[in-house]
């Protein structure tokens, strides 16, 4: 990928079953210039907020390699992206919410602060539902969620040609 070109990932996470019993699923998708990966992965004992979370941290650790890059992030949902984007406030605050009580799975935040504060290049958070990234994520996501009921935890890379088809998909739209 090209350390100019700004870099775009779209996050997500779910979860069925009671929460910290259930299932859940996360995936990841980059985008730079005419570049495309992502991976999926999923786990048993867990939260939606968990598996959202644990989408960003492993997304931000397969780019770390690309500091400079300007980072542009969906996790897919409002208040995570606000959240996200406040982590210097939230870090300082002890880990605790904008009211004042602790932040659920503090231990995936402090990895998303040490990922994002490594990062040289600017980073932004945002929230863009609708997108056909958005799309292709929220898929995988479910995909992951399933396997996971089906076959136990996991962490795999999207295929090639899946983001193939994603990307043809993107250029012809």
């Amino acid at each position: 990928m090209a350390s100019g070109d700004t870099l775009t990932i779209w996050t997500g996470g779910a979860c069925a079953g009671p929460p910290g019993y259930g299932y859940g699923g996360w995936a990841w998708l980059a985008v730079q210039g005419g570049t495309a990966r992502g991976a999926a992965g999923g786990e048993r004992h867990t939260t939606a907020g968990a598996m959202a979370l644990r989408a960003m941290v492993e997304a931000l650790k397969a780019v770390a390699a690309e500091p400079s890059a300007p980072l542009r992030l969906d996790p897919g949902d409002p208040v995570l992206a606000r959240t996200a984007a406040d982590l210097a406030a939230r870090q300082a605050a002890g880990w605790r919410n904008a009211g004042g009580g602790p932040m659920e799975n503090p231990e995936l935040w402090v990895q998303v602060a040490a990922a994002v504060g490594a990062r040289t290049g600017p980073v932004r958070f945002v929230a863009a539902a609708g997108t056909d990234a958005r799309t292709f994520v929220d898929a995988w996501t479910a995909f992951a969620r399933d396997k996971c009921r089906d076959k136990g935890p996991f962490t795999s890379a999207i295929p090639r040609p899946n983001l193939q088809t994603f990307m043809t998909k993107r250029a012809s739209a």
